[in-house]
């Protein structure tokens, strides 16, 4: 697993911002909240890149209103103060910003940072799945660079996967740069109240243009080369993708000194100092006169004084190339292109293009007529593009995908990774619920049809069944039925008597004898009722003993208890109730309990008059 408990640059760069209160200049404009500036990269914006060097800053504007439709709108190259010892201030880039974009809203902003210290290499790590692959590189980076994630800015962009001795293997680029410059450069912008959206380095701006095929032999092997003030730096790209750098010494500080050893020769009544020498060199570079009184040497003198510096210098990127040679025995580098104004020391790039026996080339894009510069280039003929060519470089970052950035490292990209899976994820799902949804609907709409189809159908069915049904015939029927039922009630109030006698007799235990019945059916129709229930039946009967454990006389009593229950049940009999009891002996049978029980009897008028 990778450190779980590092903090990722980004945010130790945002907590090295918000701890910072001391401003670098007083009449600095105000902090903004946000030290990222970030904007709809797919809306209509410009983007602007700034690369400043040790006295020159260069701005490039590109609009746009689609990731691949963009062209240059604007650049500029302008001298920085020479009079500032604490160097380039907020205020500064303040100022310049503020004065190329104008009152623009909508921008994304990219900027350098030094490449001196920064490393890259190409790794090569066997197959591995995807859950594993972050974790592979790493380790894999760690060994071959040996960097301190606590210090160092760390990143990889997977290039493919190849084939090495019949082996799979996936080809890898690993980058570092010290979090420190980043932090620097990162707090400079926002102080200046111009937030960046991304950082980058000038190699990988080269980078962006051999894939955006603004440069001749993105196909090929190519070397690119800056010479600094203090450093310079080969670099190698194969197919367009960088494949490693190398700091080299040898710069325009050791070119002005030789320079000023071979004048102290030539002229020894009066030493000249390396400040001297180094704009003497670059005047002549840029082929531009002040007028000064020691500026009487030609280009050829100059070139002479620098040789022993060029001639390490080739020696440095001849040993670079048979490196590269070394790792890559089938790959050729074809050209070498030369950045800023270097490029234009014709005898410089002379000896170099002789000594290597390569074609060299200055690092310009607006000179070759790249569509995306036509426009420009006929408003802006004298414009120097081999100045602002790694500006547009850094520029184009924000329409390359796959360009560095380094305010995010890999952990910041596996993050905003996950999050576009998870939503991606939820896009999904919504969508298949969004089908089954209408999926369902088209079901219920199908099955509504269906159900209006048969509806129709029993209405019609329905609508060919008419019998004819009037008032009369229906008071007819009513008056039918109710005939039929007195008829009936007739009949049960006339057999109501045989009713109750043959009731007594199924619901007659054993061991009940019934010895008389006398039934009370009330008084003669054209006679008063003298209650609701003024039927009745009078039993007299005989209770033996069961046979059964229990012994005394309660047996008798329970054994007529049971026998009311039992009457009480029955639909004819309400009300029973025992008047006489008595005990006797019967020689037969012995002890006997005699009872007389009332029972009244409601028929079914005496019901209907309840109800």
């Amino acid at each position: 697993m990778l450190p779980d408990d590092e903090i990722t640059s980004t945010e130790q760069l945002l907590t090295l911002i918000r701890n910072n209160d001391v401003q670098n200049d007083v009449n600095a404009p105000p902090t903004t909240k946000n030290p990222i500036h970030t904007i709809d990269s797919e809306g209509d914006h410009i983007t602007v890149g700034v690369d400043i060097r040790e006295n020159d800053i260069m701005l490039v504007k590109i609009g746009t209103a689609s990731r691949t439709n963009w062209k240059l709108l604007d650049c500029v190259h302008q001298q920085l103060p020479t009079d500032d010892n604490d160097g380039i201030t907020p205020n500064t880039i303040s100022q310049y910003v503020r004065n190329f974009i104008g009152d623009t809203k909508q921008y994304r902003l990219w900027a350098f940072v030094s490449s001196e210290k920064a490393d890259v290499k190409h790794i090569l790590i066997p197959k591995v799945q995807e859950k594993e692959l972050t974790n592979t590189i790493y380790w894999t980076a760690k060994k071959a660079m040996e960097f301190n994630e606590k210090t160092s800015f760390v990143d990889f962009e997977i290039l493919g996967d190849i084939t090495q001795k019949g082996i799979g293997r996936t080809s890898v680029m690993v980058y570092t740069v010290p979090k420190q410059q980043i932090a620097s450069t990162l707090d400079l912008f926002t102080n200046a109240g111009y937030p960046l959206s991304g950082i980058s380095i000038p190699e990988f701006s080269i980078q962006n243009l051999l894939r955006g095929d603004l440069l001749s032999g993105s196909g090929d092997t190519i070397a690119s080369l800056s010479i600094n003030q203090t450093y310079s730096k080969i670099s190698v790209y194969r197919r367009g993708n960088l494949t490693f750098t190398r700091r080299i010494k040898v710069c325009l500080n050791s070119m002005s000194e030789a320079l000023v050893d071979s004048i102290n020769v030539m002229q020894t009544e009066q030493a000249l100092s390396v400040d001297y020498a180094r704009n003497l060199l670059l005047k002549n570079i840029s082929q531009s006169s002040e007028g000064d009184d020691k500026n009487d040497i030609d280009q050829d003198k100059i070139f002479k004084g620098i040789r022993p510096a060029v001639e390490r210098l080739v020696r440095q990127i001849e040993r670079t190339f048979q490196h590269f040679n070394s790792l890559y025995q089938d790959e050729v580098i074809t050209q070498l292109y030369i950045e800023g104004q270097a490029s234009r020391f014709g005898s410089l790039t002379q000896y170099i293009s002789r000594e290597l026996k390569i074609n060299v080339l200055p690092l310009d894009v607006v000179g070759p007529g790249v569509p995306q510069f036509v426009d420009y280039k006929v408003t802006n003929p004298n414009v120097a593009g081999e100045l602002i060519t790694l500006a547009i470089g850094l520029t184009i970052s924000d329409y390359q995908k796959s360009a560095p950035n380094l305010l995010f490292d890999y952990q910041d990209k596996e993050r905003i990774n996950l999050n576009s899976r998870i939503n991606k994820g939820i896009r999904i799902g919504l969508t298949i619920a969004a089908i089954l949804c209408f999926c369902l609907l088209m079901f219920q709409i199908f099955d509504s049809s269906q159900n209006k189809s048969e509806i129709k159908a029993l209405k019609e069915q329905l609508a060919a069944y008419g019998p004819r049904v009037d008032q009369n015939l229906i008071l007819q029927e009513a008056a039918r039925m109710k005939n039929l039922y007195q008829s009936q009630k007739k009949i049960a109030a006339k057999y109501l008597g045989l009713a109750t006698v043959t009731e007594l007799i199924e619901r007659n235990p054993d061991y009940i004898q019934l010895n008389r019945i006398r039934l009370d059916m009330g008084p003669l129709p054209d006679q008063k009722r003298r209650s609701k229930i003024d039927k009745r039946a009078i039993i007299e009967g005989t209770v033996f003993k069961a046979k059964s454990g229990q012994r005394g006389r309660d047996i008798f009593e329970t054994s007529l208890g049971n026998y009311m229950l039992s009457l009480e049940k029955s639909p004819i009999f309400v009300k029973p109730s025992i008047r006489e009891k008595s005990f006797e002996h019967i020689d037969r049978y012995g002890e006997v309990l005699l009872f007389e029980l009332h029972l009244g009897i409601q028929s079914q008028s005496d019901i209907e008059s309840e109800e």
